[in-house]
């Protein structure tokens, strides 16, 4: 589930070729997890750091998110989302998951983002809403089961960081 959740998470491709529109943003937060069946808050809560590059030059926006699951293993997983007006339309590095959803707010510098994920082997489905400010990035997701029943809340308020800061903490939590 853990590594279903982060693949959500992940909405990146190289940094090179970047054109003058092109941005690239960098953040860091925790991972909070609510099981939505029995109430409460599930630990432990996880630090979690996004690359986000925004790529108007090529109509995409690509996430990669890098956290550790319940084992302590690393995990970098990447999605990339294809931008259309106000249409968007995602799908992980392994095409696993799919989403399509909607931004609001101006071209290229949007302040909300929502995706409807579904997850193909095993139908479960996560409504992913992100607010956007010039400093943060709050995150929520919902996942279900493929009945559509709510199952468990994950919930990442995350602040923007510099190139170095990201960097030193990839290198910190992936030993790369």
């Amino acid at each position: 589930m853990k590594n279903l959740i982060l693949a959500i998470a992940a909405i990146c491709i190289s940094q090179t070729g970047l054109s003058a529109n092109d941005h690239v943003y960098y953040y860091i937060g925790t991972v909070h997890y609510t099981d939505l069946v029995g109430g409460v808050h599930v630990p432990p809560d996880e630090e979690f750091i996004l690359k986000k590059e925004l790529l108007p030059s090529r109509g995409v926006f690509v996430e990669t998110a890098t956290m550790h699951d319940r084992n302590g293993v690393m995990s970098d997983l990447t999605t990339t989302v294809q931008v259309s007006g106000n249409s968007v339309v995602a799908v992980s590095s392994d095409g696993s998951v799919t989403g399509v959803g909607h931004i609001a707010g101006p071209a290229w510098d949007f302040t909300y983002l929502e995706i409807n994920f579904v997850v193909g082997a095993t139908g479960t489905r996560i409504k992913n809403i992100n607010y956007i400010t010039p400093n943060n990035l709050i995150a929520r997701k919902e996942i279900s089961n493929s009945m559509g029943t709510p199952t468990m809340l994950w919930e990442a308020d995350m602040r923007i960081i510099s190139e170095e800061e990201y960097q030193t903490r990839h290198q910190q939590m992936t030993g790369n």
